[in-house]
């Protein structure tokens, strides 16, 4: 992420943060502060503990997309070979893909479209236009950051912008076409 954990991280943050080490980009600083709040939590479950986390009462639940990370993240190192400081985001990758915010705009920019209103197609043609891409390149953008695409439009909207009825209708046609998409809990459709 290109923005600094903030001081209060909500499900939504976490999530970001998540996808950014999945793609290499995140900084190892918010790497960190998710294995400080994992701590926390686990801590808090075996013993009671008085004090605040980054926000985070000790009543409150682990969220889940903080167990989803470190899942991830574990998977990685067992099924992927990937070395645990890559895995957790604690280094910067070496060489990092150009192409990866190309790639996040595109999806990002066509969601904006067929939430707007847009066909798939004429919404396809005008991010073609736009990004100057092959059809196949706008696909597979699409098909890689699509769920980072509706995290980061939900998050752009924050809280006090929700979803209107048409863009939610919208929104069900476009990812229950095949699956349902992964959503952090503070994603509210």
């Amino acid at each position: 992420m290109d923005d600094q954990l903030p001081e209060n991280p909500t499900p939504v943050h976490i999530f970001r943060i998540a996808c950014d080490i999945r793609d290499g980009t995140a900084n190892p600083k918010d790497a960190n502060c998710l294995m400080e709040l994992f701590c926390y939590f686990v801590d808090k479950e075996a013993k009671p503990i008085k004090k605040e986390l980054f926000g985070y009462r000790p009543d409150e639940l682990m969220p889940k997309e903080l167990l989803w990370h470190f899942r991830d993240a574990f998977k990685a190192i067992l099924d992927e070979g990937k070395k645990p400081e890559q895995a957790l985001g604690l280094v910067f990758s070496v060489g990092r893909p150009k192409e990866v915010d190309l790639h996040k705009a595109i999806a990002k920019e066509l969601l904006k479209l067929r939430i707007s209103g847009k066909s798939e197609t004429s919404a396809v043609m005008i991010i073609r236009n736009r990004f100057r891409r092959e059809k196949s390149a706008v696909g597979i953008a699409w098909k890689k950051y699509r769920y980072q695409a509706l995290t980061d439009l939900q998050y752009d909207r924050g809280k006090n912008n929700p979803w209107k009825p048409e863009e939610k209708k919208r929104l069900y046609k476009i990812f229950k076409k095949k699956e349902n998409p992964p959503k952090p809990a503070s994603l509210v459709l």
